[in-house]
């Protein structure tokens, strides 16, 4: 993929209430409350995003997207990306290993404590695989 692609992102806040996010328990109708994370903090990180030229999306739930090129998610964590139109956009490690799931570490330190993780989506593996504009 080119660099001027643009790729998304899944950014997961950590609950107000200081409950742990396990995957082990769904997040339904019943305790969404219990996940809910802190508006503040929503708005730092919507700000920031915005900032450094992501669009970002509203908040559903515990989370909102990030889209933008490729070229601002290596300046704004400062990583090297690996993309394929099969396996996505995925984390250059310190060894040279892909992953998904950035390490906190690399979280600018405004958001550090307030955002869980930031994923890269795996692609579907059905449907259309390119699209003409």
């Amino acid at each position: 993929m080119a660099k001027k692609t643009k790729i998304s992102a899944q950014v997961i806040f950590r609950p107000a209430s200081g409950k742990k996010l396990d995957p082990k328990t769904p997040i339904t109708a019943e305790n969404i409350a219990q996940f809910v994370p802190r508006p503040e903090s929503v708005e730092t990180a919507t700000r920031l995003f915005a900032k450094f030229g992501f669009e970002v999306t509203p908040l559903v739930g515990n989370s909102f997207s990030i889209t933008a090129p490729e070229a601002v998610f290596e300046k704004a964590f400062r990583i090297q990306l690996q993309t394929s139109a099969e396996k996505g956009a995925m984390f250059v490690d310190d060894e040279g290993d892909a992953r998904r799931r950035l390490p906190r570490k690399l979280l600018p330190k405004e958001i550090r404590d307030t955002v869980e993780v930031i994923s890269f989506t795996e692609p579907p593996d059905f449907g259309p695989t390119q699209f003409s504009f």
